[in-house]
C-alpha cells in the first residue's frame, strides 16, 4: 500500500511539472526573433542561405550599442521590428522585416522568402562623428568566419560554396572584409546619415535570376510591398514570420543571446 501511495504521488508531481511547463513555454516560437540587443536570430535556421541544419539556430549579430534601445516598436503595428539606439552622437535605427522575390503571402515559408535588416545611422550632433557597426554569425553555438566580396558574403570552409547573403553599403564604409567579425565605419558629418542593408534568403543563392532579384532589392521598396501585404484583410489570417526575442518595451530587460 505505501509503495503505492509513492508511485501515485510521483506520477502526480511529474504531471503537475508537465502542466507548468506547457503553460510557461510561448505559443509558438517565430521564424525570426529580434533581440534588444540588435542580435537577429533563426531558431530553426530558416533564414541562411541554404546553409544551416534545418533547426539549428542562426544568429545574426550586427555590433549594436552596448546599452538598452530608446525605443522598440511593431512600425505602423505591423510585422516589422524597429528598435532605435542614441549612442555618442548617433541615433541607429534597426528595421527587420520578411518579404519575398516573388509575390504571394509574406509568411516567410515559401522557397523565395528573404529576411531583411537594415542598420541606419544619423548624426545628432553639430560637429562630426563616427559611427560603427559589424556582422558576425552564429549556427549553433559555433562562430563562423565570414568574406565579404563584391557585396555578396561567403562562409569560408562551409559547404555550399555559395554566398550566404548580400550586403548593400557603400564601399566607403567597409573596414574589415573578413573573419569572425565584418566591420563598418561611417565619418559622418553634422545632420548626415547612412545605412547598410543585409538581405538574407531562404534557399541557396546559386548563380542564376535568384541573384539577380535579390540584387534589385530595394529596402524603401520592399519596405512599402511589406506595409501594403500585412494591411490587407486577407493577412489577418497569416502567422508573423517576425517576434521580439526578449521583452518588448524600449527599456525593458529580458534575455538576450
Amino acid at each position: 500500500m505505501t509503495k503505492l501511495l509513492v508511485g501515485l504521488l510521483a506520477l502526480a508531481s511529474a504531471g503537475m511539472k508537465t502542466i507548468a511547463a506547457s503553460s510557461s513555454a510561448p505559443a509558438f516560437s517565430a521564424l525570426v526573433q529580434v533581440f534588444s540587443n540588435g542580435v537577429v536570430e533563426c531558431p530553426t535556421g530558416a533564414f541562411s542561405g541554404g546553409h544551416a541544419t534545418t533547426g539549428v539556430a542562426v544568429r545574426f549579430d550586427f555590433g549594436l550599442p552596448p546599452a538598452l534601445p530608446a525605443r522598440r516598436f511593431l512600425l505602423d503595428n505591423l510585422p516589422i521590428l524597429q528598435t532605435e539606439w542614441e549612442y555618442r552622437g548617433v541615433r541607429y535605427t534597426q528595421r527587420v522585416l520578411v518579404t519575398r522575390l516573388g509575390e504571394g503571402p509574406l509568411d516567410g515559408m515559401s522557397e523565395d522568402a528573404v529576411l531583411g535588416v537594415q542598420i541606419a545611422g544619423e548624426s545628432l550632433v553639430q560637429e562630426y562623428t563616427n559611427a560603427s557597426a559589424s556582422l558576425s554569425l552564429k549556427v549553433g553555438r559555433d562562430p563562423w568566419p565570414l568574406e565579404l566580396r563584391g557585396g555578396w558574403i561567403y562562409c569560408p570552409g562551409q559547404a555550399p560554396l555559395l554566398p550566404l547573403a548580400f550586403l548593400d553599403i557603400p564601399s566607403v564604409g567597409i573596414v574589415k572584409t573578413n573573419g569572425l567579425r565584418l566591420e563598418f565605419e561611417g565619418h559622418m558629418p553634422p545632420a548626415n546619415s547612412g545605412a547598410m542593408t543585409l538581405w538574407v534568403p531562404r534557399q541557396q543563392l546559386a548563380p542564376g535570376p535568384v541573384r539577380e532579384r535579390l540584387l534589385d532589392l530595394d529596402f524603401g521598396e520592399t519596405l512599402n510591398k511589406v506595409r501594403d501585404f500585412w494591411r490587407r484583410p486577407e493577412a489577418r489570417k497569416i502567422r508573423p514570420p517576425l517576434g521580439w526575442g526578449d521583452a518588448p518595451s524600449g527599456t525593458g530587460g529580458g534575455k538576450q543571446p
